[in-house]
């Protein structure tokens, strides 16, 4: 089994977090009317001009999990409602007994680094 993670970081022109919140459920809502992924807001709660989305999706395929992870990319850029700042992935094999990273696009650890520059 191989599970692939994705985080979209969205620059959102919202004056209030009511408004954040529209954009952030049409993201979600669409994207998981039109693939069948996980979708969650997964950072930057408290900013109403950015928000971190988060997706994952399960295939029995590398190539599929990747396919699949390129086509939700690309669908919540072209939803035109947010700004697509920055993006990763990973993916990572389940199965027989052992887990092993298949592969490694960027690191979460630079989201973290940036939310907490956003603090500061």
């Amino acid at each position: 089994m191989v599970v692939g993670m994705g985080i979209v970081a969205l620059s959102i022109d919202a004056r209030s977090l009511k408004g954040k919140r529209s954009v952030v459920r049409q993201v979600t809502g669409r994207t998981s009317h039109r693939f069948n992924v996980g979708i969650a807001e997964v950072g930057s709660m408290d900013s109403h001009t950015r928000a971190e989305v988060g997706f994952t999706v399960v295939s029995n395929e590398r190539a599929h999990a990747d396919r699949m992870m390129a086509s939700v990319f690309e669908y919540i850029e072209g939803l035109g409602v947010a700004t697509v700042l920055e993006r990763r992935s990973e993916l990572m094999h389940f199965g027989g007994g052992s887990t092993e990273r298949a592969d490694v696009v960027g690191d979460w650890a630079d989201f973290e680094e940036t939310e907490q520059g956003e603090a500061s």
